[in-house]
């Protein structure tokens, strides 16, 4: 039976708290990350899956956003000998002055997600100067994305398979088989429209920043005077496209969050201007059909997910009606022909925008 990770980690947080010099009075280990409560304030502590170069470059980006403006990041706390990161037995940890997640305490402390999609424009403008200093860790726009989808794409059809053969169709079986040609319609279009980028801009991204890449509620949190992203241990440079896609597809279906997608793309356009070419780029990474994959990789392969049959019908739906409004979406992008005054459109001046969490007022 496979440990919970408090128990894995128990002897070694010891350890780590040493070289950060933290005496706790309370230690707790919640979301994956220790809460460290002790006389001198709240700390989160947390091992990294990241490599130890990894994390230092990060570090080192990160701080360079922070000088250049961007305020909605928050600095390691530094151990003993004066370093971001502690390492134990080959184990790389770090730690952060502690914040609460989003979504707990007063609903005026949650940001809407207009405003994360600013922030986040802001964080990729700010990060695109930074991460010309590194042309080592700057990606091929190639076909191994290409492989990737194409690889998802016969796991869709596998699935797909597996519920024909079934002798009797559950009503989950029934909402696939009547979306299951759309979908891989439009999977085959993103395929071949991405082939074609990828020829056209001769293997390389219209431009790229510091991504990163698992953005969600769970990784903002905030305190009385802003909100904050974390865990960017999965961070990488990439195309601004692909944390702009993510978000779109999770912070227009999450509780609470009413914007369109429409709406939030101009948000972000409004503070790091889109090239035509990467709306196009948009386009496709939207008809990449990523939650509904795994919705029926929870229902196929989890027998214990399928026992919950109305729930998981009723999510699949859901999914299905997003989706659909994301395909509106894509194909307004991939069609719309750009000016030649839209292009030669100077992005807006960038000013850091904070909120005071106690009045619920904004601040510039």
């Amino acid at each position: 039976m496979e440990q919970h990770p408090a128990y894995e980690q128990g002897e070694e947080i010891w350890e780590v708290m040493e070289q950060y010099d933290l005496n706790p009075t309370v230690l707790q280990y919640t979301g994956g990350v220790w809460r460290v409560v002790t006389d001198e304030g709240v700390f989160a502590l947390k091992k990294s899956p990241s490599s130890k170069e990894k994390l230092l470059l990060l570090n080192e980006m990160l701080t360079s956003a922070q000088k250049e403006g961007f305020p909605h990041l928050i600095t390691w706390k530094l151990t003993k000998q004066g370093e971001p990161i502690a390492e134990i037995r080959e184990e790389i940890w770090y730690a952060s002055p502690w914040k609460e997640p989003v979504g707990i305490g007063e609903p005026e402390t949650k940001p809407s997600a207009k405003e994360l999609v600013q922030s986040i424009a802001q964080f990729h403008r700010v990060c695109e100067k930074l991460v010309k200093e590194y042309p080592e860790l700057t990606p091929t726009f190639n076909k191994d994305l290409v492989d990737d989808w194409k690889e998802s794409r016969d796991h869709f059809i596998d699935l797909t398979r597996f519920q024909e053969e079934r002798e009797f169709r559950s009503p989950f079986d029934q909402v696939v088989y009547t979306n299951q040609d759309h979908v891989e319609r439009m999977f085959n279009f993103a395929i071949k429209g991405m082939e074609r980028l990828i020829e056209t801009e001769q293997g390389k991204y219209p431009r790229t920043t510091l991504c990163h890449r698992r953005v969600h509620p769970s990784n903002v949190v905030y305190d009385d005077q802003d909100y904050y992203f974390i865990d960017f241990d999965h961070a990488e440079v990439d195309t601004p496209i692909r944390d702009l896609a993510l978000v779109l597809r999770r912070y227009t279906k999450e509780k609470g969050y009413s914007e369109t997608p429409d709406e939030l793309i101009q948000c972000y356009h409004e503070v790091n201007p889109l090239q035509p070419i990467e709306k196009k780029l948009l386009a496709l990474y939207l008809l990449y059909p990523e939650r509904l994959l795994k919705a029926l990789r929870h229902y196929y392969e989890s027998p214990q997910i399928a026992q919950q049959e109305s729930q998981c019908v009723k999510h699949l739906e859901a999914e299905f009606r997003h989706y659909d409004g994301l395909q509106d979406v894509a194909r307004n992008l991939w069609s719309t022909k750009i000016t030649k005054q839209e292009e030669k459109k100077k992005p807006t001046a960038v000013r850091p925008v904070t909120r005071d969490r106690r009045k619920g007022k904004r601040k510039t």
